[in-house]
């Protein structure tokens, strides 16, 4: 598209003057000194007529000329005017707004056009707060502002000038223009021939491949035919030859018929291969293909096998896929064990993998192999190469161990021959008998079996103590077990530990205190157990009559010592006192000191320690009924002495 060079002059002569004009406003505005407001720039010319203001020049001048103003002149713009002046507007001289034009209501009502020309000739409406503010002329944001048109500035658009869109946007003019890339993008679609765009009627729509970061570099989304691997670096005119784009085939082998003739490796066209190309090889590169082998899946050496070495004379269809069929050269020579000779099956999988033939693996179901089993050879059981209907009996290999075995002797025994019993799969010998008839446990776990089955003799022995410990029993003196009668259940007493250090559970008389180390022969006396009287004056009966502080015998106490006496001691009783002597004045007083009749502590005595004259103590109590001068009165009404 050619403009014609009148408007081109035209444009160039209006875009010169506006563009001098902003210089010279923008230069002027830079070269004005920093003056207080209410003073003039003698570079904007002569003062603007301001005879409408008040006739008292003084308000604001002194001394002998105009142009000095008062030093202390003062003006609050809010309080007077009620307007607040912001940014630019404050450093602004008065006198640019105040004047003989007219008054200063009559411009304000207009806006920002009051004061400020709108070199935009009404183009961009009238609220230019969207673009300035009160700060600078120069405005601000515009790139945000324009994401809210039709055309949103991104790319290489945010660094565009205006004016290469706009035509007049040098002098603020901004008329409405096309946004569809072609119109700016003319001189770019005639020069794209590679490939080339008018030849393929490509005129329109470019934001299809291009974006706006570059005219160069752009990228068709390959839909119909997505470009991975090699593809993806591929020039167009590789697929597209001759520049036709529309209606090129998708199928691989349109383009790859040369590699797929070419290949004997394996021979595709003599094996009849598919010429569906994907399901082996990929965008990457043609060599290189993978086969998903689903029919009979590659692990271990399979995976580095060659096609030929199971596809012998490139045939590929109806491979059997049984091992024998490959490796019977392998079944036939394998000695160790000798697979025909003994029969074994061609079902190759049941003992060797995929990774080699040597070191197969035999799942030995009918007869787990564990401990020295896992060791052994193949033929140390399978004796003559026979591998079927082998027992699996223990004796059926170990019966020589079993023979020899003379600790203890098994056949003298007559041990049964489920070795497996006692004896586990890592070693014949360390057997453990399982002894559920008779639990082993203290001194019977070290013992050896002879120490109990003699003679040779497992079958039908007894398992009460006294069968092993009679002796123990017959020696024991301390106490005598025989002369005492005691009962031949030693369990009761002893433990399985030792045979020493019995412990007798002593419930009919519950040892506590000095009873725990007391001798038996101390109650016991000439080793009688049975029937002794369990009170304890049969045995303190010495304790209870020599004890003169109180004297038992002579107070006649009952002979429950337990009421006042413990087992710990004898001494130090305790005797459940009714009337309270703890506290108070009867607080540490002797026995004897209330009971004055040593022979009878029924009989106690007040009146000798408290008020003894009778006269006083009848007076006292005058008015007291019963009243009467004797101690077992006293008690009756002062039964916790007070």
């Amino acid at each position: 598209m050619k403009l014609p060079s009148s408007f081109v002059r035209k444009t160039l002569i209006v875009g010169l003057l506006g563009l001098g004009l902003i210089a010279c406003v923008f230069k002027l505005e830079s070269e004005r000194p920093d003056i207080d407001p209410q003073r003039w720039w003698d570079g904007r010319g002569p003062v603007v007529p301001h005879e409408a203001f008040p006739s008292d020049c003084q308000l604001c001048h002194e001394g002998n000329t105009w142009e000095s103003i008062r030093d202390d002149f003062e003006f609050d713009h809010l309080a007077e005017t009620g307007v607040a002046l912001e940014g630019a507007h404050l450093q602004a001289e008065c006198l640019r707004c105040h004047n003989d034009r007219g008054p200063v209501s009559m411009f304000s009502s207009q806006g920002c056009a009051g004061c400020h020309e709108d070199v935009h000739r009404n183009q961009l409406g009238q609220n230019c707060q969207d673009c300035h503010d009160a700060l600078t002329w120069k405005p601000q944001g515009q790139i945000t502002l324009h994401a809210q048109t039709r055309f949103p500035l991104i790319g290489a658009h945010a660094a565009t000038a205006c004016y290469r869109c706009h035509e007049g946007a040098q002098v603020g003019e901004f008329t409405r223009t096309d946004i569809e890339c072609a119109t700016c993008h003319q001189s770019d679609l005639a020069l794209a021939l590679n490939p080339d765009h008018v030849a393929q009627g490509w005129v329109a729509d470019c934001d299809r491949c291009h974006i706006p970061t570059a005219w160069t570099g752009a990228a068709f989304n390959h839909n119909t035919f997505p470009l991975t691997g090699a593809h993806s670096s591929a020039n167009c005119a590789d697929c597209h030859v001759g520049e036709v784009f529309a209606g090129t085939s998708s199928t691989c082998v349109d383009c790859h018929q040369a590699e797929f003739d070419a290949t004997s490796d394996p021979n595709h066209l003599t094996a009849g291969f598919s010429t569906s190309c994907q399901d082996c090889h990929t965008t990457s590169a043609w060599a290189g293909a993978g086969f998903t082998h689903l029919t009979f899946p590659l692990s271990g050496a399979h995976v580095a096998a060659d096609c030929s070495d199971c596809h012998t004379g490139s045939v590929f269809a109806g491979t059997p896929s049984d091992c024998v069929d490959c490796h019977q050269s392998e079944y036939n020579a394998t000695t160790d064990p000798d697979h025909a000779s003994s029969g074994f099956p061609t079902s190759c999988q049941d003992c060797h993998g995929t990774v080699g033939w040597d070191g197969a693996a035999f799942t030995h179901d009918m007869f787990p192999l564990t401990g020295a089993h896992l060791a052994v050879t193949c033929t140390d059981c399978h004796l003559g190469g026979i591998f079927t209907n082998a027992s699996p009996e223990c004796s059926s290999c170990h019966q020589a161990d079993y023979d020899s075995t003379t600790d203890p002797n098994h056949q003298a025994a007559g041990f049964p021959l489920a070795c497996q019993t006692c004896h586990g799969t890592s070693t014949w010998d360390g057997a453990v008998f399982n002894h559920t008839s008779f639990a082993l446990v203290g001194a019977h776990v070290a013992a050896s079996c002879t120490d109990c089955h003699t003679g040779g003799v497992y079958v039908g022995l007894p398992s009460d103590c006294s069968d092993c410990h009679q002796s123990d029993y017959d020696g024991t003196s301390d106490p005598n077990h025989q002369a005492a009668g005691f009962s031949l259940a030693c369990d009761s007493c002893h433990g399985n530990s030792t045979w020493n250090g019995a412990v007798f559970n002593h419930t009919s008389f519950p040892l506590t205190g000095a009873h725990v180390s007391a001798s038996c022969s101390e109650c016991h006396i000439g080793n009688v157990f049975a029937g002794l009287p369990s009170e304890c004056i049969d045995c303190h009966s010495s304790d209870y009559n020599s004890t003169n502080d109180p004297n038992h015998a002579a107070a006649g106490f009952p002979v429950s010592c337990q009421s006042c006496h413990n087992t710990s001691t004898w001494n130090g009783a305790t005797f459940n006192h009714s009337f309270p002597i703890n506290s108070g004045a009867h607080k540490n007083l002797s026995c004897t000191d209330c009971h004055m009749a040593p022979s009878n502590f029924n009989v106690f005595a007040c009146i000798n320690c408290h008020e003894h004259n009778k006269s006083d103590t009848d007076k006292d109590h005058d008015e007291v009924s019963g009243y009467s001068y004797d101690s077992p009165s006293c008690y009756s009404c002062h039964p916790n002495g007070k």
